[in-house]
């Protein structure tokens, strides 16, 4: 009787995961923690456009407009028609 193995999970799914749990810290008011997780994310996929709009989001939160508005224009750039990216920008 073979175990049948779980197969390994693509990049993409672990990085979906991990935007997810930034997402949550985020909501949850864990700025620190939200804000690693973005980094991690986008060290590994600099152009993920969901990371740059929501740690864009956290910038301007934060207080840091000239992150904020760097990382939400090329949210923008990579996402062109996402209106909420628009609208936060």
């Amino acid at each position: 009787m073979s175990a049948r193995a779980t197969p390994p999970r693509p990049p993409n799914a672990l990085l979906d995961q991990a935007l997810a749990a930034a997402a949550a810290h985020h909501r949850a008011g864990r700025v620190p923690l939200a804000r690693a997780l973005y980094e991690e994310i986008l060290r590994a996929a600099p152009d993920q456009a969901d990371a740059l709009h929501l740690y864009g989001v956290l910038k301007a939160q934060s207080g840091d407009a000239a992150g904020a508005v760097a990382l939400l224009a090329r949210a923008v750039k990579r996402a062109p028609r996402r209106a909420a990216f628009h609208a936060d920008l």
